[in-house]
């Protein structure tokens, strides 16, 4: 086997390209194994994000179901009414009836009001915006 003897500057230029082939071969492996680690960072990153928006998906979709059943049951139920009738000695007066009465005797908007009615006396007692008084109601 015949060796051939390689001058200085040829033997560094040798080991100098052996050198960078080695950092290169470092540098590709640094590389994957970058990537590797961003595509695992990056997977659970996307699993959760593909979880967080079912779960966002899920609440609005469980918010108009809420939304959609509280409108049915506003439509489904009317509006109660109430009508209160006083009875004494066969002789019927309207709930509505008694508050007119009490409202034009005291002469002026009423915010707050409450009526006793009384029929023996024939007579609603009021308190309307902290002022009493009464008032004639027939039962004849």
């Amino acid at each position: 086997m015949a060796t051939t003897k390689k001058t200085a500057p040829e033997a560094a230029k040798t080991e100098t390209a052996k050198v960078e082939a080695v950092k290169a071969e470092e540098a590709v492996e640094t590389v994957t194994a970058a990537d590797t680690k961003v595509e695992e960072v990056a997977a659970p990153a996307k699993a959760t994000a593909k979880k967080t928006t079912k779960k966002a998906a899920t609440k609005k979709t469980t918010t108009k179901k809420a939304a959609k059943k509280e409108e049915a049951a506003e439509v489904a139920a009317p509006a109660a009414t109430t009508e209160i009738f006083v009875e004494y000695n066969g002789v019927q007066v309207s709930g509505e009836e008694i508050v007119r009465l009490v409202k034009g005797s005291y002469g002026k908007d009423v915010t707050d009001l409450k009526i006793y009615v009384k029929p023996e006396d024939n007579r609603a007692y009021y308190v309307a915006d902290g002022e009493a008084g009464s008032v004639r109601v027939l039962f004849i």
